[in-house]
């Protein structure tokens, strides 16, 4: 069975101006209008467009970032037959091949300054440009010399079954709390764990205007009677796993890939002994923790020493899981996902190309780091990417909210990270 694939998610300012006749003169900004389509019958929701490079695509295909946006009020949609459409212009792009992704956002809960709340959640619609209506592949949009491209669709037609994979790690016992892996045992399997959870917070607004309110419901309950049963990797004893039905509860959508069909799990393209699954795990070096006000608990960390690098890992997810029953090639629900650690990274750091020893562009060198030893000790970011293109990452701004549930939300839980030794 192929990999359930739903359209991902995520395009903003302009600057109008007489194209330079100096060449070293950065060329103007450029346009990318339409209009975006959504197949959806109920009331018009607020349409969100994001633009991605597409070198660097954003999730589910990538772990890029937007590089803008744009948004499409609701009361600018029409509507006709099932199919709600409206004008849409993304400005400002730079020179460079685009990918543009968009979000209804339903539930109207995308806010994307604030990094955990910037995702499509539960039964939000979510799409992009697309070579064809046969053909889901997104399509690159190209734009030079502050130009405008016309014409361009985005066509947003799924609506997301999951909700976002909202977790915490877990330590070694299985408690909540900082996993550690150690350099010096790289020789030897080390993992973590992850436990979704609920959320319902409110975040305190700096300008002091009334809070914003976030919920997420959660963790998933997987059924009694799901064909699996055990504890395979140490965690709560529960069965494992349920086969997919859609669900608007935090959840992990795992799916071990079998793309060629032969009832094996497929390999993972860069990490011997794993397999290839969703969800995917990034990790990325944060910085040395500090406990500023000698409380206890870390709240800034430092990169001293390497403020110019950037460093990011990944984790797969374990194969253990393959033995507790888990299926090959069938997307199935779990609230705890077991994780085996990888020792390696990809440092990034300005440099000249004479002095690159990687792979250079845009003034950056990247290069691939396997020495344990010579990856930064310290804290590293965990994010979970879903092949919807939903993501989490821990540690996020909720670490500082309120809780609106107590009993089913720790704010603390979402400062968690990975502490490498």
């Amino acid at each position: 069975m192929r990999t359930l694939t739903v359209l991902p998610l995520l395009a903003l300012v302009a600057c109008d101006e007489t194209i330079p006749t100096d060449p070293d003169f950065p060329s103007p900004d450029n346009t990318i209008s339409g209009a975006v389509v959504v197949s959806f019958p109920g009331e018009p929701a607020t349409a969100i467009i994001l633009a991605g490079r597409a070198d660097n695509p954003l999730p589910p295909n990538g772990t890029g970032r937007p590089v803008t946006l744009t948004t499409v009020p609701a009361a600018d949609f029409s509507q006709a037959n099932g199919v709600q459409s409206a004008d849409y212009a993304m400005n400002g792009l730079p020179d460079g091949d685009w990918l543009l992704s968009g979000l209804i956002d339903v539930d109207g809960d995308f806010h994307p300054n604030i990094d955990a709340l910037g995702g499509a959640t539960c039964g939000d619609i979510v799409g992009g440009h697309i070579v064809s209506l046969t053909d889901t592949t997104f399509a690159a949009i190209s734009v030079d010399g502050g130009n405008e491209a016309t014409g361009i669709t985005v066509t947003l037609a799924s609506t997301l079954p999951v909700e976002r994979p909202a977790f915490f790690p877990l330590t070694a016992t299985g408690a909540p709390g900082i996993p550690i892996v150690e350099r010096d045992r790289a020789a030897e399997p080390q993992g973590f764990a992850l436990q979704t959870t609920g959320v319902h917070a409110a975040l305190r607004r700096p300008d002091g205007t009334p809070s914003i309110s976030y919920d997420l419901e959660g963790p998933y309950t997987v059924d009694p009677e799901s064909p699996a049963e055990g504890n395979p990797f140490g965690l709560a004893p529960s069965p494992v796993y349920d086969v997919f039905s859609p669900s608007c509860d935090t959840a992990f959508f795992v799916q071990f890939l079998d793309d060629d069909a032969d009832g094996m799990p497929d390999p993972h393209p860069t990490v011997p002994g794993v397999f290839n699954s969703w969800p995917q795990i990034g990790l990325t070096w944060v910085g040395v923790p500090v406990d500023t006000n000698a409380d206890g608990t870390p709240d800034a960390f430092s990169r001293e020493g390497h403020e110019t690098e950037e460093w990011a890992a990944l984790s797969v997810v374990s194969p253990t899981l393959l033995q507790a029953g888990v299926p090959v090639g069938i997307p199935v629900l779990m609230s705890q996902l077991p994780v085996v650690w990888v020792p390696a990274a990809q440092r990034s750091t300005p440099s000249t190309e004479a002095d690159c020893t990687g792979t250079w562009a845009n003034d950056v060198c990247t290069e691939l780091v396997t020495t344990p030893a010579a990856l930064p000790t310290g804290a590293w970011a965990i994010t979970v990417i879903e092949s919807t293109g939903q993501t989490w990452t821990v540690p996020n701004t909720l670490a500082t909210s309120s809780s609106t549930d107590a009993a089913g939300f720790i704010p603390a839980l979402q400062g968690s990270f990975l502490l490498v030794e």
